[in-house]
């Protein structure tokens, strides 16, 4: 039995209410765990964190082919790879040779051309026709945390490409070949083998090890919940990931299939959840793969495979089962359209957003103070308003001349008003620089990942659409029952809230 292999003294329950901010659990559709049959896993980024090093990594192999093969500048190898340049949630332009974050409304807010922030004014010129329709060829979302590099070395190469041309900017026609070069590079170290094989030869330096991960899963597991993987890697980079970060703890002796009930690898998600693909077993004693047509059949290692036919050989109801991944739409969204599995969203960046709201709250109180106070003044302000209003009215039907201090009235009014105005601005000045050094806290490049001028983000958005709890990494459910009861907090609309505020 894997859990013969916990020490019970390593499992250490904190009240939920108690844990550090960077380790909770949130809750954005109420689950019951005790209710859930089945916790599947993606691999890559929710079961293995990987560290910095990988992104530096594809960054590196996929601009040697670019300057190689593709006969971009020999500039290119020789910058250092910025990790914290791009972020999930972005837009790549690939008319405009542009980078941008988007708000809820699918608003554009933050924009780079190459590496280079545009201003207000050039901003607007560019995207002042309203919402992106991101279905269009024009745009690709960053969606993973894989294509991190990607950006970043499109924007480099905008870069390099205007200073070689002695242009400020290129056609249309040449930044879709950047990117297309780009994108067919970084697919490249990933399909060829490459990066995945120095990983490998040191995987300690790409890979984080969670000493937490495995005890979760083991309680997981006691608790009579089955276990399963569905990730995208091939299975020998499969077996030889999971191997390592669950090495020297509940596996023992044993191997990924004693903990796993199913794994699946080169599933070809999104396609797993909308094809009819049919699986292949993996007998990982032989290396030998057969045909398994129609329904899953038991437990192992299978590859490629869909999902009506993983449901139908399972027999798990589709709300039994809780799905955990990073991606939003190979694992949230296309797992919530395709199936009623409940998910849960695993975002690595959450430790520093987290830790960073830590750091600043007295600065976001104070914003919320002068939000506050805007509010007042602005009540004040429409109070002054409409006194003045009815005044002038009385005074265009002043006739008689009954009221002989009406022009005095009207003055302090105004009076009143403008300086209301003054007030405002003020506010609103120290609001605007507030807002701008927190976001700057957060990233001087992008600000906050969930949040844009006050709005949710695109990604932002996403998160609270399409994952029924989210949090930075499995290890974090450790601290909770395996039957825990995740209850979403009350929602209010805008004239619910203001009542309880009162």
């Amino acid at each position: 039995m894997v859990s013969a292999v916990v020490d019970p003294t390593d499992i250490v329950v904190t009240p939920p209410i108690q844990l550090p901010y960077n380790t909770r659990v949130f809750v954005n559709r109420t689950i019951r765990l005790d209710r859930i049959r089945a916790i599947g896993f993606d691999m890559d980024y929710t079961l293995a964190i990987y560290r910095a090093e990988a992104e530096r990594l594809a960054a590196t192999l996929a601009a040697q082919r670019l300057v190689h093969y593709y006969r971009y500048p020999e500039q290119l190898l020789q910058d250092p790879y910025q990790p914290g340049f791009a972020a999930r949630g972005l837009v790549i332009d690939t008319f405009a040779g542009n980078i941008f974050k988007m708000d809820t409304h699918k608003h554009v807010d933050r924009v780079y051309h190459g590496t280079r922030r545009l201003t207000k004014d050039e901003r607007r010129k560019i995207y002042r026709t309203g919402a992106i329709r991101l279905g269009n060829s024009r745009y690709v979302p960053l969606d993973t945390l894989f294509e991190l590099p990607e950006a970043y070395l499109f924007a480099r190469l905008v870069d390099l490409e205007e200073k070689g041309a002695h242009r400020s900017s290129l056609s249309r026609a040449k930044y879709g070949s950047i990117y297309r070069d780009v994108r067919e590079s970084i697919d490249c170290v990933h399909r060829d083998g490459s990066m995945k094989s120095e990983i490998l030869k040191n995987i300690e330096r790409y890979l984080e090890k969670d000493d937490k991960l495995p005890i979760t899963l083991a309680r997981w597991k006691d608790a009579g919940k089955a276990l399963f993987v569905v990730t995208n890697s091939e299975w020998a980079y499969t077996e030889a990931v999971l191997s390592y970060i669950l090495s020297g703890s509940v596996l023992g002796q044993g191997t990924i299939l004693d903990l796993f009930d199913i794994v699946v690898a080169s599933a070809q998600k999104p396609h797993f959840f909308r094809s009819r693909t049919p699986f292949e077993r993996i007998h990982t004693t032989t290396g030998i793969v057969t045909p398994e047509p129609g329904p899953i059949r038991g437990s192992g290692m299978y590859q490629h495979g869909n999902v009506r036919d993983f449901a139908r050989g399972t027999l798990w109801s589709e709300d039994d089962v809780l799905y955990v991944g990073d991606h939003i739409y190979g694992d949230m969204r296309r797992s919530k359209k395709a199936t009623a599995w409940r998910t849960a969203m695993i975002v690595p960046e959450m430790d520093h957003e987290l830790l960073m709201t830590e750091q600043l709250r007295d600065r976001i109180e104070e914003r919320n103070r002068l939000e506050i106070q805007r509010r007042e003044i602005d009540d004040e302000m429409i109070q002054t308003q409409l006194r003045l209003e009815e005044w002038i009215a009385v005074r265009r039907r002043n006739l008689d001349g009954e009221f002989r201090n009406l022009d005095e009235w009207i003055v302090t009014l105004e009076k009143e008003l403008e300086s209301g105005r003054q007030r405002m601005l003020e506010v609103n000045a120290q609001i605007k620089k507030c807002s701008a050094e927190i976001d700057d806290e957060f990233s001087s490049t992008w600000g906050p990942l969930f949040k844009s001028r006050g709005e949710h983000s695109a990604f932002g958005a996403q998160v609270e659409d399409y994952a029924c709890v989210y949090t930075s990494r499995v290890s974090n459910f450790g601290a909770y029952s395996p039957n825990q009861y995740f209850r979403t907090p009350r929602d209010f609309l805008p004239h619910e809230r203001v009542r309880v505020n009162d």
